[in-house]
């Protein structure tokens, strides 16, 4: 895939959320149909077990599933995600983890992205699907 060259403001879009930058994620890399996002774990990360929250690699896929969307829209035009399915496969205690988000089917309305958590050895320890829905930008979304 040729890098993202036509889609001015996508790259900055997802970083301007405060979860995700409070969560610490970082971009590392967005294509069209394709975003990796990464952070760094920390000791507030883990949950009572030591191993990385649920909660920290489902925000990770979604925001990797979301940027990958976003690739997809132009200014009009934004995702949101409308489900999603993920399996924990093996558990993560320390170093960077990345989430690699590929959309593998496009709809005038929805797109479903693949997406796997990666630790720094580079094993799938999550994986999933995520089933996005394309909003208006004026449109507003139920409360």
């Amino acid at each position: 895939m040729a890098e993202l060259k036509d889609c001015a403001g996508v790259p900055d879009r997802p970083l301007k959320n405060d979860f995700v930058r409070y969560c610490g994620i970082v971009r590392e890399r967005l294509e069209r149909g394709f975003s990796r996002v990464a952070c760094q774990v920390e000791q507030q990360h883990l949950n009572h077990i030591g191993i990385v929250h649920g909660g920290l690699s489902f925000t990770l896929m979604d925001t990797a599933a979301g940027q990958a969307g976003l690739t997809l829209c132009g200014e009009d035009r934004t995702v949101v995600t409308q489900c999603a399915d993920i399996h924990f496969l093996r558990p993560v205690r320390s170093g960077r983890i990345c989430a690699e988000g590929r959309i593998f089917k496009e709809g005038r309305q929805t797109a479903l992205a693949k997406v796997e958590l990666l630790d720094q050895q580079g094993n799938c320890c999550v994986y999933g699907t995520f089933e996005l829905f394309f909003v208006h930008r004026k449109q507003k979304v139920a409360e």
